[in-house]
């Protein structure tokens, strides 16, 4: 039986989608929305990998400190080392604090 595969007895079984999406470990479903009044920005170093991401409402200002914002580390083999979390201005991403 494969790794998320549910077992159901006297239901309707679960549609593919369903059962893909179900963490069997944790016995819950795996849920990520990204609400669509969401503001994504990329600063990107300069090949291809993300240096920071950040997410705000659409209609935050960049100077703004309404932010969540991702930075990530690579190694020289372009493999993520660390990632870390700040809540502040997207313009200030470069000397925020991340945890």
């Amino acid at each position: 039986m494969a790794e998320n595969t549910v077992e159901e007895y006297g239901r309707v079984r679960s549609s593919g989608i369903e059962q893909a999406e179900y963490e069997t470990a944790l016995k819950a479903k795996r849920i990520m929305r990204l609400p669509s009044n969401q503001l994504m920005l990329i600063d990107k170093d300069g090949g291809s990998n993300p240096i920071y991401v950040g997410y705000a409402a659409k209609g935050v200002a960049q100077s703004a400190s309404g932010w969540t914002l991702h930075k990530f580390d690579w190694d020289a083999s372009n493999d993520c080392t660390s990632r870390g979390v700040a809540y502040d201005a997207w313009d200030d991403r470069a000397s925020a604090s991340y945890t």
